[in-house]
């Protein structure tokens, strides 16, 4: 019932209103801005089987708005990302086997993925042309994401149609919800031509805590560097190096984090192709952490197939008497899936689906989780036409 009730509300807020010739309604001002928008909601059974796995009925969802206007020499951009997590899952999180999800009285709450904030993005860029093929973008957010990493999960082609986060996610993404960014970055090359991107960013290191209604940017303590480039169409490859200081609060001291992602898409007649590979290293005071990550997704008509593989380190699912060490216990997960989309009318792309994953578990954890625990998701997917992610270089 939380979860149903709070997506239609979702819906409901998303569903654009109509003029009665046919156009959108809205004031004048609206019509002088180029607006956009979509929401995707997940209505999801949950189950993650194993001795330490729960089970439930929960709404992975978020929107996106996006409105833009010529401001002198450049156009200007305001950005928003939002999602109704905090109140669609329950207060720990969505249940994910191996999973580090918040921090509550300083003890870290694990095989829970955090829910993400209400206010996932709330920014703007300013986009100029210095030369014929050399454009300025500045940006600014009191939260947004920081130019470290991936494109976020929720943004990936390759991940479009998967409702669960990766495991990975915070050792590789952690910092695209940062509570307070300043970014500047430099492109050389035009539309779908060969180009190539560099972009820094200050920013709020700490990931945001477990008050997820509100909007508090913090101090830019942090750094980071992202050179991306497409050398063919459709194919992009970025390395990113940052500094965070006290990232996580699950474990203690500053992050060195240096991440290489390659994707590629190729839209066909009738068909998608997405793949996207990540590799993360984070380092920090007697321990380094690594993760790898490879995704994909193939849509044929009315189906889409998709996996994800990733192996990863991850330390503390014992709790925090497990000992820390440089090497740390790895764990592997592997998700099949398949989306079949029902041709319903109404200006929304619904599809049902369902997943498997199955986890590999070193000794220290088999134990506790056995040797290769197995979930499952059985969900029905609502998106707004036009779903699109937002591509790395832009």
């Amino acid at each position: 019932m939380r979860a149903a009730s709070q997506a239609l509300i979702l819906l409901a807020l998303a569903t654009p209103a109509r003029a009665a010739d046919g156009g959108a309604a809205g004031p004048r001002w609206v019509d002088e801005w180029d607006v956009a928008a979509y929401v995707e909601v997940y209505l999801t059974y949950n189950n993650q089987g194993a001795p330490r796995g729960a089970v439930d009925f929960e709404s992975q969802n978020s929107g996106i708005v996006t409105a833009n206007h010529p401001l002198g020499p450049g156009r200007f951009t305001a950005r928003g990302q939002f999602s109704l997590e905090p109140a669609t899952l329950r207060p720990e999180g969505s249940p994910q086997l191996a999973q580090w999800g918040e921090v509550q009285d300083g003890v870290l709450q694990v095989d829970s993925r955090r829910p993400k904030n209400f206010f996932m993005e709330a920014g703007a860029d300013w986009v100029t042309n210095l030369a014929t093929h050399t454009q300025l973008r500045l940006y600014a957010a009191p939260v947004g994401e920081a130019t470290l990493g991936p494109v976020p999960y929720v943004r990936r082609l390759s991940a479009m149609e998967n409702p669960e986060a990766p495991l990975s996610a915070t050792l590789q993404e952690g910092s695209s919800v940062a509570e307070g960014v300043l970014s500047a970055g430099l492109k050389s090359g035009s539309g779908d031509q060969r180009s190539f991107q560099v972009e820094g960013s200050l920013f709020h290191g700490r990931e945001p805590d477990a008050e997820h209604w509100d909007l508090a940017p913090g101090v830019l303590d942090s750094w980071a560097v992202r050179l991306t480039a497409k050398p063919y169409t459709g194919v992009v490859a970025s390395l990113s190096r940052g500094h965070l200081v006290a990232p996580f609060r699950g474990l203690p001291g500053d992050w060195d984090r240096t991440c290489f992602t390659l994707s590629g898409e190729r839209l066909y007649k009738q068909s998608l192709v997405a793949a996207t590979v990540v590799w993360a290293r984070n380092s920090m005071p007697g321990q380094r952490l690594d993760s790898f990550l490879a995704e994909a997704l193939y849509s044929w008509n009315l189906f889409s197939f998709f996996g994800r593989y990733e192996r990863l380190d991850r330390p503390g699912l014992l709790g925090p008497s497990q000992p820390v060490g440089l090497e740390s216990p790895r764990v592997v997960a592997v998700t099949a899936g398949v989306v079949h989309e029902l041709p319903l009318a109404g200006g929304w792309k619904t599809g049902l689906g369902t997943d498997v994953v199955f986890h590999g578990m070193p000794d220290v954890y088999a134990a506790s989780y056995g040797r290769y625990p197995t979930s499952f998701h059985v969900f029905l997917r609502i998106r707004s036409e036009g779903r699109r992610a937002r591509p790395q270089l832009e």
